[in-house]
């Protein structure tokens, strides 16, 4: 364990350097957030102040769930909590990620936090988490302290990370990926053939709040 600040922020910087090398054996491993696509255009939707465009979306990706989870005797009553479970999943991804493998957009956001609705929406992604961590486990030191730690621990992490795509010229490392879950019932709604090559797989469910999405490098 290091306990001095140079040694401390350098060890998590080494850690990061190391992405590319673990990209190249595990290819997509390390995605830095893996995101549905009906929950990004949920997102967009509510931060555009289109709340209505957002409620359809959700509807919709909630129908088509219900009805895949009847196909398979599963309870489609679920659907809505299991869509709920993925927007929060997908906004808790995407703020780890801005606290790490983008954290310069994510310290702009905190920086533009009071005149943008955007901005407040990434602060808030990035420090709620945190702030749960704190309640939870109840460090010995508070609140404030530790959430600036925090930042600057996982900003650190990221500078290696983005070393590291520089040096092995490895931008894919710094890409999420999206996937639009239920597009084969869409296409089959609007009389096309859901069964193509490619559509299957595609109607992966949610990932539920508490389940990393992003591997982090081990603690060697």
């Amino acid at each position: 364990m290091r306990i001095r600040p140079y040694a401390w922020l350098r060890r998590r910087f080494e850690y990061g350097t190391s992405t590319a090398q673990l990209h190249r054996r595990h290819p997509g491993r390390l995605t830095p957030a893996r995101l549905s696509g009906w929950n990004l255009a949920v997102f967009v939707a509510v931060l555009t102040r289109r709340p209505l465009v957002g409620a359809a979306l959700a509807g919709t990706a909630s129908s088509l769930l219900a009805r895949k989870l009847a196909a398979g005797r599963a309870d489609p009553v679920l659907a809505p909590v299991v869509v709920g479970m993925g927007l929060g999943a997908d906004a808790i991804s995407v703020g780890h990620a801005l606290r790490r493998e983008w954290w310069p957009l994510g310290w702009l956001a905190l920086a533009a936090v009071g005149p943008s609705r955007p901005a407040r929406a990434a602060a808030a992604a990035m420090l709620v988490p945190i702030a749960w961590e704190w309640l939870r486990e109840r460090p010995d030191v508070d609140p404030v302290r530790y959430t600036a730690l925090r930042l600057v621990e996982d900003a650190a992490y990221g500078c290696g990370v983005l070393a590291s795509a520089l040096r092995d010229r490895s931008p894919s490392i710094l890409a999420p990926h999206i996937r639009v879950p239920y597009l084969d019932q869409v296409t089959t709604m609007f009389g096309g053939r859901g069964d193509r090559p490619g559509l299957r797989g595609a109607t992966s469910a949610p990932v539920p709040p508490g389940r990393s999405t992003t591997p982090s490098a081990p603690d060697r």
